[in-house]
C-alpha cells in the first residue's frame, strides 16, 4: 500500500484556557466501574447536543454545530468549525479526540483537528486530504477517514496519530463506494456497494492485508452495519429497501451463528468487550439498547426506555470503554453514559 504523509492547515480555531469547569456529571472512573446491569448516569448536558463522554474527558457540540468544547476538570479547549462549516462528528478514544468539521453543502474537503488527551494539546490532521463527507472512525491511536487516491479513486485513509504515518488502506474500484466504517480490536469492517440501479448491491467486508474479504454468512446484497469481532462478526441485514432504518441483526462466534433480532440500522458500535445496537419500540416494549459479546443465547438488554413510551435511541457513541446514549421520548429526553466491561 502506498504511504502518504502530509500535514493540512486547518481552519478550526482553538482557544485554550484554564478555568474551573468541574461538573458533577463528569466521569468518575473510580465510582463508575461497569457491572451488569450497567450503571447509567446523566451527562448533565442538553440531549440536543452532541456529547461523547470518555474516562477523563468529555466533548460537547451544541445543536448548531459551530463549536465543540472538550474539557477535563479545570482544563477546556473550545474549537470553532469555521465559516460555512459545522461540526459533524466528535470521536474519542482513551488517547485522542478528533473533531470533524464539514462543509454544510459537503462540497469542500472535511477538516479535522486532533486533540491529544494526555495534555490537551492540539495538532493539524496528518495524512491525506479528507473527502467532503463520509464516515470517520477512531480506535485507540488509529484514525480512519475517506479521502481520494490515484485517479480520484474513493479511498480509506488510515493514520497512526502518534507518528503521523498514513496509508491508503482501501480504494473502491470504479463504480463502487464504501461507508459504515467501524474499527475494533479485531480489525476494520466496511460496507461496500456498487452503483447498480434501481437498487445498489451491498457487501459487508473486513479489510485484510490481502484486500477486502466478504463477511461469511451475510445474505447477498442486503448487509448494512458491520463490526469485526475476535470470533467472527456482527452485522445487520435490510430486507425492505423502503424501510432501511430497520434491520435484522446477526452475530457469529467461532462458526456459531446467533440471530440477535431486529434493530435500528446505523446504531451498531463496538465498545469495551461487546458490541451494542439500538432497537426501536415494538410489541408493546419501549426502545432498548442491546449488548452482545458472543453468547449463543442472544443479546442482553442493558437499557430500556420508560414503559409505554414510543421514543427512540440515537446511535450510541463509544470512547474506549465508555458509552454515551441519547434517548428522545414523549416523556422526556435523556442523555446518559456508562462504563462498559473491558479487559
Amino acid at each position: 500500500m502506498r504511504r502518504v504523509v502530509a500535514t493540512l492547515a486547518l481552519a478550526l480555531a482553538l482557544a485554550l484556557a484554564l478555568a474551573g469547569c468541574t461538573d458533577s456529571a463528569d466521569p468518575e472512573p473510580d465510582d463508575a466501574e461497569s457491572a451488569e446491569p450497567l450503571s447509567w448516569r446523566s451527562t448533565g448536558e442538553s440531549p440536543d447536543a452532541t456529547v461523547v463522554v470518555g474516562r477523563d474527558w468529555r466533548a460537547v457540540a451544541p445543536p448548531n454545530g459551530r463549536t465543540a468544547l472538550i474539557s477535563r476538570d479545570g482544563s477546556r479547549a473550545e474549537l470553532a468549525a469555521g465559516p460555512g462549516r459545522r461540526i459533524s462528528q466528535v470521536l474519542m478514544s482513551d488517547s485522542y479526540a478528533v473533531v470533524v468539521a464539514t462543509d454544510r453543502r459537503e462540497r469542500r474537503p472535511a477538516l479535522g483537528l486532533v486533540v491529544q488527551l494526555a495534555d490537551g494539546s492540539t495538532a493539524d490532521l496528518p495524512g491525506p486530504r479528507p473527502a467532503p463527507g463520509g464516515t470517520w472512525s477512531l480506535h485507540g491511536e488509529e484514525l480512519r477517514y475517506p479521502t481520494y487516491g490515484p485517479k480520484r479513486a474513493y479511498c480509506l485513509a488510515a493514520v497512526h496519530l502518534p507518528s503521523g504515518e498514513s496509508q491508503l488502506e482501501h480504494c473502491a474500484p470504479r463504480g463502487e463506494g464504501f461507508s459504515q466504517v467501524t474499527t475494533s480490536d479485531a480489525g476494520v469492517a466496511v460496507l461496500t456497494f456498487d452503483d447498480a440501479r434501481p437498487v445498489s448491491c451491498r457487501t459487508l467486508v473486513t479489510l485484510e492485508e490481502s484486500g477486502p474479504v466478504p463477511v461469511d454468512g451475510v445474505a447477498d446484497c442486503v448487509g448494512w452495519d458491520v463490526v469485526a469481532t475476535d470470533g467472527g462478526a456482527v452485522w445487520s441485514e435490510v430486507r425492505d429497501e423502503k424501510a432501511v432504518g430497520s434491520g435484522t441483526f446477526v452475530g457469529t462466534e467461532d462458526g456459531t451463528r446467533t440471530e440477535l433480532g431486529p434493530g435500528a440500522t446505523g446504531s451498531l458500535v463496538p465498545c469495551g468487550d461487546a458490541v451494542f445496537f439500538a432497537r426501536g419500540p415494538q410489541d408493546g416494549e419501549s426502545a432498548r439498547l442491546l449488548s452482545w459479546s458472543g453468547d449463543p443465547d442472544g443479546p442482553d438488554v442493558v437499557w430500556s426506555g420508560p414503559a409505554g413510551d414510543t421514543g427512540f435511541l440515537a446511535p450510541p457513541a463509544c470512547a474506549d470503554d465508555v458509552l454515551t446514549l441519547t434517548y428522545l421520548g414523549e416523556s422526556g429526553d435523556q442523555q446518559l453514559w456508562a462504563r462498559v466491561p473491558s479487559a
